[in-house]
């Protein structure tokens, strides 16, 4: 998966993937810095796919917060995209385990909601890590 963000865990995974500039040729900041997304969720008996939207610093923020996961195992946060079509709440356990409480939304703010619970260790963090700055690196924040 190329410039995408893969969280899994044994058979059960989200893939984050950003496709493209919303409105690359807009001159206003905040409307050039949207992203289509593709979304696919494997979880339990539940397998699909959806898209949304989410700003380039979205992924800042995550990678900013699993940095500070990566150095305090006990740190917790929620990654919450602006138009609140994806929910994550890391939670560690202070010695390396992380629950994850996912919710995903097929429309902004409203629509279809799927919740479930993906399970990962601190050895997952370096790739996701190194996924993030993927996708910062490709989809810079747009000044």
């Amino acid at each position: 998966m190329e410039h995408g963000l893969r969280i899994s865990e044994q058979t059960d995974y989200i893939e984050i993937i950003p496709v493209r500039y919303s409105h690359p040729d807009i001159d206003n900041y905040y409307d050039k810095n949207w992203l289509d997304i593709h979304i696919n969720i494997k979880s339990g008996g539940f397998d699909g796919r959806y898209s949304a939207n989410f700003q380039t610093s979205d992924f800042v923020l995550l990678h900013e917060q699993l940095e500070k996961l990566y150095q305090d195992l006990g740190h917790e946060f929620t990654f919450i995209t602006l138009e609140d079509q994806l929910k994550i709440k890391f939670k560690g356990d202070g010695i390396g385990h992380f629950t994850l409480d996912c919710t995903a939304r097929d429309q902004s703010s409203m629509g279809s909601t799927l919740n479930f619970e993906l399970f990962i260790d601190q050895t997952d963090l370096p790739q996701l890590l190194s996924q993030l700055k993927s996708i910062k690196s490709t989809f810079q924040v747009l000044v």
